[in-house]
């Protein structure tokens, strides 16, 4: 058997799954990690363990790399919501300029 079709499942739910050491951790929406999920875990942890520690395996959800890119999408996302909007306020405009010029401005 195959941890692969458990680190779907739980990715497509919204949990993020990593190892440190011989310990599994996860974080994960309120409500999915149901008793019967975390069984689930537990009867395929070293099989998880594997899969995580392999260098296929997904960047831990705190990785540099990763969050600036998550931190630049939503700095993207929020800059067209202020660009569709007819008026701005002053603080709207001061929003709109640090997030072109920190986040937008080192693509």
């Amino acid at each position: 058997m195959s941890a692969v079709p458990v680190l779907e499942e739980l990715t497509r739910l919204g949990v993020r799954l990593w190892a440190e050491g011989d310990r599994l951790r996860y974080d994960a929406p309120a409500g999915v990690m149901t008793p019967e999920r975390v069984a689930t875990v537990r009867k395929h942890k070293l099989l998880l363990l594997a899969e995580l520690t392999t260098s296929l395996a997904p960047r831990p959800w705190w990785d540099p790399e990763a969050l600036r890119e998550r931190h630049r999408a939503r700095a993207r996302a929020l800059l067209e919501e202020l660009d569709a909007m007819p008026q701005l306020s002053r603080d709207d405009v001061l929003l709109r300029d640090y997030l072109r010029s920190t986040w937008c401005g080192r693509e």
